[in-house]
C-alpha cells in the first residue's frame, strides 16, 4: 500500500536531503561570517584546534559552507558542492571530533561518539548527493536539462 502511494514520488528522494543538508551547512557558514566574534573568531578556533593556514581555511570553509549550502538547497552544481562540503566534513571530524574521543570525559565510551553526530550526518548526506545528483527537482535540471 505505501509502495503504490509513495512510488511516483521516488524521484524526488533527493530533495528533502538537499533541503536539510543545504539548510544547516548554510546556517554555518553564514554563522562563522556574521557571528559577534566573525570570521576572526573562527580563525582563533582553528588555530586552537590546530587547522594548517587558519587565516586562509577559516574563510575558505565558511564559504564553502555558505555558498555549497545554498547551492545544494537550489540543486545547483550538486555533485561539486556536495564533494567539497563532504572533504570539510571530513577534516572536521578528524582534525576537531576525533581528538574529542582520545580525551577523558565522564561519560560512556559510546557516548563519546555523539559529540561527532552532527558532522557524521552531514557527511552522509553530502555522500548521497555525490553518489546520486541533485535529481529532478532541481535548478541544475531545469537550467542544463541534465545533473553536472
Amino acid at each position: 500500500m505505501l509502495a503504490s502511494m509513495f512510488s511516483p514520488l521516488s524521484g524526488l528522494w533527493q530533495l528533502p536531503i538537499r533541503l536539510i543538508v543545504g539548510v544547516i551547512l548554510a546556517m554555518h557558514g553564514y554563522q562563522k561570517f556574521f557571528s559577534p566574534d566573525g570570521i576572526n573568531g573562527v580563525v582563533g578556533m582553528f588555530t586552537k584546534w590546530g587547522i594548517v593556514m587558519p587565516d586562509i581555511t577559516a574563510p575558505l570553509v565558511a564559504t564553502v559552507e555558505l555558498v555549497g549550502g545554498i547551492c545544494l538547497v537550489l540543486g545547483l552544481f550538486t555533485r561539486y558542492w556536495a564533494l567539497m562540503l563532504a572533504i570539510t566534513m571530513i577534516v572536521a571530524i578528524g582534525a576537531v571530533k576525533m581528538p574529542l574521543l582520545t580525551q577523558s570525559i565522564p561519560f560512556p565510551e559510546i557516548w563519546k561518539f555523539a559529540t561527532s553526530e552532527l558532522e557524521l550526518s552531514l557527511l552522509a548526506g553530502c555522500l548521497a548527493l555525490l553518489l546520486a545528483g541533485s535529481g529532478v527537482a532541481s535548478l541544475e535540471k531545469m537550467l542544463f536539462k541534465k545533473e553536472l
